[in-house]
């Protein structure tokens, strides 16, 4: 079997500047403003584009800016995939030697993120939405 993706939920873009990624994403590309939310490790905001999202995030601390952008000033950082049974994904991940990290929940969803050295040096996130 294959982990039950439903789509792509968004795709998150690590810079170093959220205010001029902000002007750059609205402005030049036309993308509508969804939201902003902040967490102890990144100021963000996410912009629609159909279906899916573009998430921008800025690193607020040195560490995590040295860890997740290095001197770029901008590289995508993650694709997260909606799914419609997380512990169904991440079990038939796991059976592929997929590590994921612990579950979070918030806004109701479900979700996790593959760790890069088993999901081929990349960041998958894990999306499951609960029903309102």
């Amino acid at each position: 079997m294959t982990p039950p993706l439903t789509g792509v939920d968004h795709v998150g873009i690590v810079v170093a500047d959220l205010e001029a990624a902000s002007r750059f994403l609205e402005g030049v590309l036309g993308l509508a403003p969804a939201f902003r939310a902040d967490s102890a490790q990144f100021r963000t905001a996410f912009f629609d584009c159909g279906a899916t999202r573009i998430e921008a995030l800025e690193p607020v601390d040195d560490a995590t800016r040295a860890e997740r952008l290095a001197d770029a000033p901008a590289r995508i950082d993650h694709v997260a995939f909606a799914v419609a049974d997380l512990d169904r994904a991440v079990a038939e991940l796991a059976a592929r030697g997929v590590e994921v990290t612990a579950e979070a929940v918030s806004d109701g969803r479900r979700t996790c993120w593959t760790v890069p050295a088993t999901s081929g040096g990349l960041i998958y996130q894990l999306i499951e939405r609960r029903a309102r």
